[in-house]
C-alpha cells in the first residue's frame, strides 16, 4: 500500500494490476483461494512477483514522480469520515491511480457528518480502478489479512476523527481512532513482509498554545488545546517509538486547515456557503479583546503534492516480520500555505464569490479548544519534499464555489450530489444486487473485481443480473460522479484476469 485511509472493512488487490495471485475470498476470516492459486503467503509472492503488471494509467489527479519500471508501487489508503479522509483521501488516490500505482482504501463511513457525500467520494475512486474498503482500522483480523494479500510498499493514513469541538461531546471516540485505530495499524505493518514506508496525517493543532510564529517543526508541542489536538501528539509519539523500535520508516504531516471540493461540510468555509446561500446567519468568531482569528487555509490540491512527495522521498522501512535490522528515517513535516487569512476576510471572500451579502453573527470564541490563529513555516517541506503550494484562498474558495453550485444544480434536478440526494432509479450504495450489503460482518456479497482493461472501458454484460458498466463508465469530471455516484455493480471484468473476494 502507498497511501493509508484508514477507516476499513473487506479488501482485495487491486483489480486493475494482472493479479497472479486471485485470492477468492474471506470466510469467516479465512482466505479461501481456488484453481490452483498459490496457499501459502511465500507462494503468493512469489507468483505475484513473476506476473503482476503495472496497473493502467486512469482516473484524474496530479502526476507524480515517475517510479522504477521494475517495482510495482502498492499504497493502502485509510480514511474515515473527516476531511482528509474525504477530500484528501479522494484527491491523493486520483493522483496516485493516474501515475499508474495500485491503490486500496479502507473506509468505514461513518455518521460524523453525511454519509453520502463519502459514498460518492467512493463511487468516483471506483470507477478509476480503486478498490475501497468498508471496515475499520481497529479490526486488526482484517489488516492483517489486507497486508497478507497484497505487498504493500506504502502506507498513506489519513483516518481519523476530526473536529476540535466535537472532542467535547464524544471524548472516546478521538482515542478510538486516533490513538487505538493508529496502534492497530501500525501493528500491521510491523509485522508485514516487506515492511512498508508510512505516511501519516497529524495536524497543526499539536501546535496548541505555542505563541511563536510561524510555527516550525522545532517548536514545542507539549501543550495540546483540545482533546483532538492532543491525540494527534500522541499520534506523534506513538509512531516514533515505532520507528525506534521495529524498523518502520515513518513520515508524519500537520496539515494546516485543509479546504476545497468534496470538504468535510462541518467546517466554517463549506458551512458558511450553504448559510449565506440559504439566507441564514452565519456565526464568526473572534479573539479576546476583539482580535480577528485566523488560520493558515491550505488548498486540497497543495495537500496532495505535499503527500505524494512524501511518499516519494520515504526511505525503507528496515526491520521483517516485526524485527528491526537497522534505522529507519522518521521525518515530520508542516503542510501550510504560509499565509494566514482572517475569518472576515474568508466571509469577505465568499460573499464576492457567491454574490450574495452574509448576515454574521459575531461573537467571542467559546472555551472549546481552538486555537487563534495557526501559521506555517514550511521550509523543511519545501527543501526535502519540493512542496511549494499554489493556490490562495481566493482562487480556492472560487473553485469550491463552483463546485458547490454544481452539487446544488444536481440536487434540484434529483441526482445524487453525496448531500442526501439520490440518483432517480439507482441502487443505495450501501446496497448491492438482490439486496445484499457490502462490508466486514455484513451478508455475503460474491464480488469478482477487476479495473478496466484500459481507460474508460469496462466493456460487455458484467454479472448474471445483467448489471452492465458502460463504456464511458470512466469518469472526468464532477458532472458524471454526480450521475452516477449512487451505481454499484457485484462483478467487473478485465481482459487481463480478476480478483475475487468474498466477504462474510
Amino acid at each position: 500500500m502507498r497511501r493509508d485511509c484508514s477507516a476499513g472493512g473487506s479488501f482485495v488487490p487491486l483489480a486493475s494490476c494482472k493479479p497472479a495471485v486471485q485470492a477468492q475470498g474471506v470466510r469467516g476470516g479465512e482466505l479461501v483461494h481456488g484453481g490452483g492459486t498459490p496457499a501459502t503467503r511465500e507462494e503468493r509472492r512469489g507468483a505475484a512477483s513473476l506476473s503482476r503488471q503495472p496497473p493502467p494509467l486512469v482516473g484524474c489527479g496530479l502526476a507524480g514522480a515517475d517510479k522504477a519500471k521494475d517495482e510495482e508501487q502498492w499504497t493502502e489508503i485509510t480514511g474515515k469520515v473527516r476531511y482528509m479522509d474525504g477530500d484528501s483521501y479522494k484527491a491523493c488516490t486520483g493522483a496516485l491511480r493516474k501515475r499508474g500505482d495500485g491503490v486500496v482504501g479502507i473506509d468505514n463511513f461513518n455518521a460524523y457528518y453525511d454519509p453520502s457525500l463519502k459514498k460518492a467520494r467512493k463511487a468516483l475512486l471506483t470507477s478509476h480502478g480503486v478498490f475501497v474498503v468498508e471496515g475499520d482500522i481497529n479490526d486488526g483480523r482484517l489488516l492483517a489479512k489486507l497486508f497478507d494479500v497484497v505487498p504493500f510498499t506504502h502506507v498513506l493514513h489519513l483516518a481519523a476523527q476530526a473536529g476540535v469541538r466535537y472532542a467535547m461531546e464524544n471524548p472516546a471516540s478521538y482515542v478510538h481512532s486516533n490513538v487505538a485505530g493508529l496502534v492497530t495499524l501500525l501493528e500491521a505493518c510491523k509485522n508485514a513482509d516487506p515492511q512498508p514506508a508510512i505516511v501519516w496525517a497529524s495536524s497543526s493543532s499539536v501546535y496548541g498554545l505555542n505563541d511563536k510564529v510561524p510555527f516550525s517543526e522545532s517548536h514545542r508541542t507539549d501543550q495540546p488545546a483540545s482533546l483532538y489536538a492532543a491525540t494527534k501528539k500522541a499520534g506523534e509519539e506513538i509512531t516514533h517509538s515505532y520507528n525506534h523500535i521495529y524498523g518502520l520508516s515513518i513520515t508524519g504531516l500537520r496539515f494546516f486547515t485543509v479546504y476545497g471540493p468534496w470538504g468535510r461540510p462541518d467546517m466554517a468555509y463549506f458551512s458558511f456557503t450553504r448559510n449565506i446561500l440559504q439566507g441564514k446567519p452565519i456565526t464568526v468568531y473572534r479573539g479576546k479583546n476583539h482580535v480577528d482569528l485566523a488560520r493558515d487555509f491550505t488548498y486540497i490540491d497543495d495537500i496532495v503534492k505535499g503527500c505524494l512527495g512524501s511518499l516519494d522521498t520515504a526511505g525503507r522501512s528496515t526491520g521483517t516480520g516485526g524485527k528491526k535490522r537497522g534505522p529507519a528515517p522518521y521525518r515530520i513535516f508542516n503542510l501550510g500555505n504560509t499565509s494566514p487569512v482572517t475569518v472576515p476576510t474568508l466571509v469577505a471572500i465568499l460573499e464576492k464569490h457567491l454574490r450574495v451579502k452574509a448576515r454574521k453573527h459575531v461573537v467571542e470564541m467559546p472555551g472549546n479548544g481552538d486555537v487563534p490563529f495557526t501559521h506555517a513555516n514550511i521550509s523543511l517541506a519545501r527543501q526535502q519534499l519540493g512542496y511549494k503550494p499554489a493556490t490562495n484562498l481566493d482562487a480556492g474558495l472560487k473553485k469550491f464555489v463552483k463546485w458547490d453550485a454544481r452539487c446544488i444544480e444536481a440536487r434540484e434536478g434529483g441526482r445524487q450530489l453525496g448531500f442526501g440526494a439520490r440518483v432517480a432509479g439507482s441502487t443505495e450504495l450501501a446496497a448491492g444486487p438482490r439486496g445484499r450489503r457490502w462490508g466486514w460482518g455484513r451478508n455475503v456479497a460474491d464480488w469478482s473485481v477487476a479495473g478496466p482493461a484500459h481507460a474508460g472501458h469496462m466493456g460487455g454484460p458484467v454479472n448474471a443480473d445483467g448489471v452492465t458498466l458502460q463504456d464511458e463508465l470512466s469518469m472526468t469530471s464532477l458532472e458524471l460522479l454526480i450521475q452516477r455516484s449512487a451505481e454499484e455493480v457485484d462483478e467487473f471484468r478485465q481482459h487481463d484476469g480478476v480478483a475475487k473476494v468474498m466477504v462474510k
